[in-house]
């Protein structure tokens, strides 16, 4: 990152501004009374700490050194990275370092910090999904005489049993909601037979299943499931004989169908028949309840997204936004709201560019000053702090530095793009202090993630303050 050292001028102008405060207030404010008070001081002797120097008040100059300090010890290692970089540290209202912080780049996954911070803004984080089963009468003798509508609410997380051997962390379980226990509820409710079929009811949401914008390789490569206000298993199809198993690699098909399908095998395993199979469409206006399944709250759900990078999920929390705040459950709704909430809390979205929720499309555009803003309105103790990954224990950070201090004190979101490299988080400085920090790096660069990494070593060492009797006046 070819630049300037404006962090050393920053530091000098500091010292400079602290220097005149303290001979305004030594002097009362007025050059008569600074005049008189230096013709009636005694000289001094020449190493006498000057009236007008800042070491008069040391406790101004030990935050600027560490400033300075960890400016210096990370400078090599942004040196390396593309022009197209941007790296900022903020510890609470103040600025530790800013390099290109007001650039915007594409941001890759750390757009899921900006999806979830307006999620969880616009959206009680206490709210479940709720995925219900629904027919027009009510059941009689245990018949339900007609069809039965599985109808979706939108739960980015609803999936069987056998989807379990795709979790990346099994010790780790993410939050999930068991469709199966909708199966159950049923039974208990004494269904028997279904007469008709089972209909997949996603209306919810629009239809479309991947935002037009996105790459085309992004529908074969599996990188997001196709997007659905009923989405089981992630929308992914399993094996024709037993829809609780996916394999790897099948293509995905038509959520609702797939969900409806998958509903089916489990109402026979628990002895429930449906006589005309599985399809789609949507439920009556006024329909009977037969059975409802909630998911966690949305504060996990969004943790869900965050700790393991799950793409599916952050465009079904974009949509579920666009809904809540317009109206309309759609990527480009859900786009507008992101803008607009995070511009309501006063964040620098100036150069803000929203295309979706997870960071796939590379017409995002983000900047460090904006990642580390949001970091910082969420805060270190809140729900979006909570599911980020941890690193060398949990999420996509389990497997980074491993064997040094940052286990269990990086609390970051990665970002990995054909070409871009981010890391934001919240590292636990040497005092104990959560510090909020972002890294994006744009172009070819085989030492970003290197850069990431010394940077978070650098923070957990920060501040390394000078002792305060050594500044103070000689």
């Amino acid at each position: 990152m070819a630049r300037p050292s404006p962090i050393t001028s920053l530091v000098a102008v500091g010292v400079l501004a602290s220097g005149l405060a303290v001979a305004s207030a030594l002097a009362g404010g007025s050059d008569t009374d600074v005049s008189t008070a230096a013709a009636a001081a005694p000289a001094e002797a020449s190493s006498a700490t000057p009236v007008l120097s800042a070491r008069r008040l040391p406790e101004l100059l030990v935050t600027p050194a560490a400033d300075r300090a960890l400016a210096v010890e990370i400078e090599p290692a942004l040196d390396e990275l593309p022009d197209a970089s941007c790296a900022a540290v903020r510890d609470g209202d103040r600025a530790v370092l800013a390099e290109r912080a007001d650039e915007p780049l594409v941001p890759a996954s750390t757009m899921k910090l900006l999806t979830a911070l307006a999620v969880l803004t616009e959206i009680d984080p206490a709210t479940p999904f709720v995925t219900r089963a629904v027919a027009a009468d009510e059941p009689e003798a245990g018949v339900i005489d007609g069809d039965l509508w599985l109808v979706g609410g939108g739960d980015p997380v609803l999936q069987t049993p056998g989807y379990e051997i795709t979790w990346e962390d099994p010790e780790h379980p993410p939050p999930h909601t068991d469709l199966s226990d909708l199966a159950d509820d049923l039974v208990d409710a004494g269904v028997t037979r279904v007469t008709g079929r089972v209909l997949g009811d996603d209306s919810r949401f629009d239809a479309e299943r991947y935002p037009d914008s996105w790459p085309k390789r992004y529908l074969s490569g599996g990188e997001s499931g196709p997007l659905s206000a009923l989405n089981v298993n992630d929308g992914f199809s399993g094996l024709e004989d037993d829809p609780d198993t996916p394999q790897s690699g099948e293509k995905p098909g038509d959520p609702p169908v797939l969900a409806a399908q998958t509903f089916v095998s489990l109402l026979a395993d628990r002895g429930i028949t449906v006589d005309a199979g599985a399809g789609s469409g949507v439920a009556p206006a006024d329909p009977v309840v037969l059975a409802e399944l909630a998911s966690p709250p949305l504060a996990e759900v969004v943790a869900q997204a965050l700790t393991y990078s799950d793409n599916t999920t952050a465009e079904l929390l974009l949509k579920e936004l666009g809904l809540a705040r317009e109206g309309e459950g759609s990527t480009a709704a859900g786009a507008r709201a992101v803008e607009e909430v995070l511009a309501g809390l006063r964040l620098p979205t100036r150069d803000l560019t929203v295309v979706d929720g997870s960071g796939l499309d590379p017409g995002n555009q983000v900047t460090c000053a904006l990642l580390v803003a949001v970091l910082e309105e969420a805060g270190p103790d809140g729900p979006l702090a909570d599911g980020l990954a941890v690193a060398g224990e949990q999420g996509t950070l389990r497997r980074r530095l491993k064997g040094t201090d940052a286990v269990g004190n990086l609390r970051g979101k990665t970002g990995t793009l054909a070409g871009v490299s981010a890391l934001a988080g919240w590292v636990d400085d040497a005092e104990g202090r959560p510090v909020a920090f972002a890294l994006v790096t744009n172009g070819e660069a085989p030492t970003a993630q290197t850069a990431q990494d010394q940077l978070v070593l650098a923070l957990l060492g920060y501040p390394d303050r000078p002792q305060v009797d050594a500044l103070e006046p000689r």
